[in-house]
């Protein structure tokens, strides 16, 4: 099985790919975008997750003198392109070994419904441009395409997010007031900071409407593929804590999603969600036995806790199939397929108080 953690930041890495990578290649990874903090955001999320064996390249081209812009640990070229109306960049790395681990987890990652959202941001970050007519009132994302793609109307589908190609400009077009909503409240438009920023004047155009009947159920429970308390979600939702906690109860009665205290926070998630929540002492614990296995004692001087409660979390752990113990009494960090959530933490940062 693939020992690669499902972070938000490398499944929207693989949405990237999927619009601006080489798929064809069979010895390199690449990406081209002129974006800069697309190619940062990129390579520090690539770099991170998998070992390169061979140092990444960036290639810049530029319609007269180069940029500044370089990547820490990439090995830089800058060559003469005419034609290009601002300078764009190829981000390489020369690595089949990589190539074949980063494709195992495009393959494993786009079967997984939870990391639709953060796979579809990074293509309308690579692939989607905003499009709006003050004269009409409309409203439309496109995602350029040459050709139907399975995999964007699979997410699309199950976001439930309406849609049409046109065959003629080979691409994708969402529009109407409900899809637009949908796209604000999962985040779609966010990656990219100039398609953000244009998506964001697009929707103050739009005067607050209240949603269909269970479509405020539907977007929360889309929501929770991550932790997120009710205050977060009523922020996010622009809804009031009360409504949003008349949504939760409704869902949890179904089913379909789980609440978990830490410290004096509650948060919900989804029950399909495949996320370990731990501590943060559990998180540090794991990350000082990560590369070498250590006794409870040696933990408990690098983390700086009690020993009583180093220990108690290294059972905690044990039972959660995280660690185990050798027959030199070390604990040694185990690796399984879930992500990892630290209590009160996600990628984005803190999701605030209940």
């Amino acid at each position: 099985m693939l020992n690669v953690e499902f972070t938000r930041g490398l499944s929207e890495c693989v949405g990237l790919w999927i619009a601006e990578g080489d798929s064809t290649s069979t010895r390199e990874i690449t990406f081209t975008n002129n974006c800069v903090p697309l190619l940062v955001h990129f390579h520090q999320n690539l770099s991170k997750h998998f070992n390169y064996r061979n140092s990444p390249r960036l290639y810049e081209y530029s319609p007269d003198s180069p940029t500044d812009f370089s990547i820490e640990g990439a090995r830089k070229r800058y060559y003469v392109d005419k034609r290009a109306r601002k300078p764009y960049y190829i981000y390489r790395v020369a690595d089949a070994v990589s190539l074949r681990e980063f494709r195992a987890f495009v393959d494993e990652v786009t079967v997984r419904p939870e990391c639709f959202a953060d796979i579809l941001r990074g293509i309308i970050a690579g692939e989607g441009n905003i499009k709006y007519d003050a004269s009409q009132h409309s409203r439309t994302v496109r995602i350029a395409q040459k050709e139907r793609m399975p995999l964007i109307e699979k997410m699309l589908d199950a976001m439930e997010i309406t849609y049409s190609f046109d065959a003629s400009s080979r691409q994708y077009e969402i529009g109407g007031v409900e899809n637009m909503e949908r796209l604000e409240a999962l985040d779609l438009v966010s990656l990219h900071p100039q398609k953000k920023q244009a998506f964001e004047a697009m929707m103050k155009t739009s005067k607050q409407r209240h949603l269909p009947r269970g479509e405020l159920k539907n977007i929360v429970f889309e929501l929770l593929a991550v932790p997120l308390t009710s205050s977060a979600l009523a922020k996010k939702l622009t809804k009031s804590q009360a409504r949003i906690q008349e949504v939760l109860a409704e869902l949890e009665l179904e089913g379909k999603i789980r609440q978990y205290r830490a410290y004096s926070w509650c948060y919900w998630v989804r029950n399909d969600a495949n996320l370990l929540i731990i501590s943060t002492i559990k998180e540090q614990i794991l990350d000082s036995i990560s590369d070498n296995p250590k006794t409870a004692a040696e933990i408990v001087r690098e983390v700086g806790s009690s020993y009583r409660a180093v220990r108690k979390r290294l059972d905690e752990l044990k039972s959660l199939q995280l660690v185990r113990r050798d027959e030199e009494k070390r604990w040694i960090r185990l690796r399984r397929n879930e992500k990892l959530i630290v209590a009160g933490v996600d990628e984005a940062g803190s999701l605030g108080k209940a």
